[in-house]
């Protein structure tokens, strides 16, 4: 390809891609009738990608008059850049897949790695430069993970069939470079205390914070005079924002004209960060602000004393305790994103239909 919206130097690249797979169950139809089939695969894949227009050359744009007949004009607050290359990922796939006793088992197993390279992005600058952003290439980010998916029909006769399927994923990132002297870069902003960024040798999307003071036991820290959680200087890593896994469970069954499915998503780990809990606690709207009597008796911080590894036994009033959801450590409005999801349910009947019917 070649792309008008990349500097005449580097506005061509190529993407060219490789697939292949062998079909090994035709070589043991014979010798493995269980076997129904049985396939490994292998690929490879670039894929180039070029960017908006209007990113390579800076100009000058009208926002009003300074008088009625001189029209005024300024610079945009992003520095454009005439060396851009185009985006390039790169990635590799092998799977396996096998079938067994006429399909009535069979599994599909994929191994994939991608590496994406010179991600074109707006770099966050100081003010001083007269911008606020530089548009660049970043470094390197890699994907890699594994996908299973297994398919059974455990019961199948005249009048009645059960088919299940069930799929999992887990993907695993990592920033292995950003642009030259850039350790971090923040990717967007929560209206309150988090954002969400990329440093090298993290995962990409993590959540940016200030987290709980921990003794080297790991218990959280209580300040010795407030009786509240304490919070730390700076930003820290308090969470990510993809899971560990995500998957899903489909059963189907027929029995006669009827049929009926019903379907299962769930993810587990990955976390995100709720302004709702932020500002519900902190403005005592949350059902917890108010349970168990907490009003009335008050609410100690589970942790130590700081400095002196002792247990906290200092009870402080719900007020203070929830309103420290603002002034104290944000990990505490980082909450999980595991779930587990009734997606889908289905119920049908066919009809049988004479072929001579006005509806067929």
């Amino acid at each position: 390809d070649k792309s008008s919206s990349l500097p005449s130097s580097n506005n061509t690249y190529v993407y060219p891609s490789v697939t292949g797979s062998w079909l090994f169950s035709e070589l043991l139809k014979n010798k493995a009738p269980w076997l129904t089939y049985g396939k490994v695969r292998l690929g490879f894949a670039k894929v180039g990608n070029d960017t908006d227009p209007y990113q390579v050359l800076s100009t000058y744009t009208q926002y009003t008059n300074i008088d009625s007949s001189t029209p005024g004009y300024r610079l945009p607050n992003t520095l454009n850049n005439a060396d851009l290359k185009p985006e390039s990922t790169t990635s590799y796939e092998l799977g396996l897949e096998m079938a067994f006793f006429d399909n009535r088992l069979g599994f599909d197993v994929t191994y994939y790695q991608t590496n994406t390279k010179d991600e074109i992005l707006p770099l966050s600058v100081s003010g001083t430069t007269g911008y606020i952003y530089k548009m660049i290439n970043s470094g390197e980010i890699e994907n890699k993970g594994i996908e299973v998916a297994v398919h059974a029909t455990p019961v199948k006769t005249r009048d009645f069939e059960w088919n299940t399927s069930f799929t999992i994923a887990s993907n695993k990132n990592k920033v292995k470079s950003l642009a030259d002297g850039v350790d971090y870069y923040k990717i967007a902003s929560a209206p309150f205390m988090a954002e969400v960024g990329a440093k090298v040798g993290e995962e990409y999307g993590i959540i940016m914070g200030t987290n709980f003071v921990y003794d080297e036991n790991g218990n959280k820290c209580v300040n010795p005079e407030t009786g509240l959680y304490m919070a730390t200087d700076g930003n820290e890593v308090i969470g990510h924002i993809y899971p560990d896994f995500t998957g899903g469970w489909v059963n189907s069954f027929r029995y006669k004209g009827f049929d009926a499915s019903i379907q299962f998503d769930f993810s587990k780990g990955g976390q995100f960060f709720s302004t709702t809990t932020l500002w519900g606690n902190y403005c005592g709207m949350m059902e917890e602000t108010a349970a168990n009597g907490v009003r009335e008796n008050g609410i100690i911080s589970e942790g130590v004393v700081y400095g002196t590894n002792e247990p906290n036994t200092m009870r402080v009033s719900a007020r203070d305790y929830y309103e420290n959801y603002y002034n104290g450590p944000a990990a505490q409005s980082v909450l999980k994103s595991d779930y587990i999801k009734l997606r889908e349910i289905n119920v049908g009947y066919t009809f049988k239909l004479n072929p001579s019917w006005f509806v067929k």
